[in-house]
């Protein structure tokens, strides 16, 4: 697995916060941060190149279920729209 530099000490801990994450069930705290992560594989600050994290990340069943609590909640709004715009779904 080629990981940088900056991200090979505690890369266990990085994938275990976003597995926690992405079983965000009903909690809309984890699934906004889900949905944030997961749109952030497209900046420049990436989460690390890692095929777990990535897999994760990019689950369309686990995006669409958060799409599915978030446009259900308080926090909808555009910055969600522009979020979900940039995942595809």
């Amino acid at each position: 697995m080629s990981v940088p530099w900056r991200f090979k000490t505690h890369l266990d801990l990085v994938v275990e916060f976003i597995h926690e994450l992405s079983c965000f069930d009903d909690d809309i705290v984890k699934c906004g941060w889900f949905v944030e992560i997961s749109r952030s594989r497209f900046d420049v600050y990436k989460p690390p190149n890692d095929k777990r994290i990535i897999d994760m990340l990019a689950d369309a069943e686990s995006l669409t279920m958060a799409l599915d609590l978030v446009l259900g909640n308080e926090l909808k709004g555009s910055y969600w729209d522009d979020a979900f715009m940039v995942l595809g779904i």
